[in-house]
């Protein structure tokens, strides 16, 4: 990730940066920024990338039986 700026996703995403975009789930400031690492780690279909997405995630997982967990 660059020293100053928010990453690049899409080069990111290019090079399969899967570390790079599991850091960028974790900037507290930018929603946005979150959002679209999330989505390029799910085009990437990288499985290490499962478990780190899902506890950096600010929302709610459903569980399978209906109710709702908080991380």
């Amino acid at each position: 990730m660059p020293l100053f700026g928010p990453p690049n996703i899409e080069k990111l995403k290019a090079k399969h940066d899967v570390n790079g975009l599991i850091k960028a789930l974790g900037d507290q400031k930018n929603s946005d920024l979150r959002a679209k690492a999330a989505k390029a780690l799910g085009e990437i279909h990288d499985t290490q990338a499962v478990g780190p997405s899902l506890m950096r995630s600010r929302t709610p997982i459903r569980k399978c039986d209906g109710t709702w967990q908080k991380h």
